[in-house]
């Protein structure tokens, strides 16, 4: 039996997962691109969990440091030779650009007004932000989410669990969705941060909600209610 064959107009397999919609699963990213999150982040706190899923927004061009580029980082003929609107997003963290000189670099030399990026914000230690930054950046936007589909069930997603916990299933139900991984979630599954920990005081998270299935931590203005 013949395999069907695929649609001319079918480019699901050569567009990379992060250009097709607001997210993008942390396994569907560049091998290398994987290891340089977990360098910002496991290397300097290897207990911190690193989402399955990663939330994409945009930032302007015109926010972004110029940073000289040289031989030794591969140069300016690398970065022109680019597509940066099929390369992965830059990172950024707490307003700070931490990858994607290039990308930049390439977008300015192309007149593309703004480039995909990624807000490490949520896991990324204080550290790791200090050791590696490569200037200030502002503008970031996640976009508007629109909701789950109407025939996706509004049950909690509950916990995906972590290495020291397993999995929790919830049979409550779902008030907000997770920007992130889009999981519909109860207000016990995305709690908001309080000052306590000094950890959080000091990343800013005090106030804002963390998902229970992706760790994504952002404002409560983020967490679209049903």
């Amino acid at each position: 039996m013949s395999r069907p064959q695929k649609q001319k107009n079918d480019l699901s397999d050569i567009t990379p997962p992060w250009c097709r919609s607001e997210s993008v699963a942390f396994a569907d990213l560049p091998e290398d691109f994987q290891c340089l999150i977990g360098q910002f982040v496991l290397d300097y706190d290897p207990d911190i969990v690193i989402p399955a899923v990663f939330a994409i927004g945009t930032i302007p061009v015109a926010n972004l440091p110029k940073i000289p580029l040289d031989r030794y980082d591969r140069g300016i003929a690398y970065a022109r030779a680019m597509d940066p609107t099929q390369t992965p997003p830059i990172l950024i963290a707490r307003g700070y650009l931490m990858d994607g000189k290039h990308r930049i670099f390439s977008a300015r030399q192309k007149n593309i007004e703004t480039l995909r990026a990624i807000d490490l914000t949520a896991i990324i230690p204080a550290r790791a932000i200090e050791c590696n930054h490569m200037g200030p950046v502002s503008g970031f936007s996640l976009g508007d989410y629109q909701g789950p589909p109407k025939d996706q069930p509004k049950s909690c997603a509950g916990s995906a669990g972590t290495k020291d916990s397993p999995p929790c299933r919830c049979t409550r139900s779902a008030q907000v969705q997770c920007p992130a991984c889009l999981k519909p979630l109860c207000l016990n599954h995305a709690k908001t941060i309080t000052d306590k920990n000094r950890r959080n005081r000091e990343l800013g998270f005090a106030g804002k909600r963390r998902c229970a299935r992706c760790q994504h931590i952002d404002t409560p203005e983020n967490f679209s209610t049903f």
